[in-house]
């Protein structure tokens, strides 16, 4: 998925491209993303990983959905 990043996080850091969005996602919150400053400020998601049950699944992506609803970004 290609998503338009945001402009900064609320009173916080600012991002003037999509790698210094992609680096501040990984550093801060551990999350990979693939920056695309070429076409615009966008950011590649993809989710890749192996569960043995559909369980951890949805562990896995609950837990990724908490890591980025503690951030408010401003679009």
């Amino acid at each position: 998925m290609y998503a338009r990043i945001p402009r900064a996080v609320r009173g916080g850091v600012r991002f003037d491209s999509a790698a210094q969005f992609s680096d501040y996602l990984i550093r801060e919150h551990l999350i990979s993303s693939v920056p695309w400053d070429e076409v615009g400020p966008y950011a590649r998601f993809s989710v890749t990983y192996e569960a043995a049950t559909r369980q951890e699944e949805v562990r896995v992506m609950q837990a990724m959905r908490g890591r980025l609803e503690r951030v408010s970004f401003e679009f």
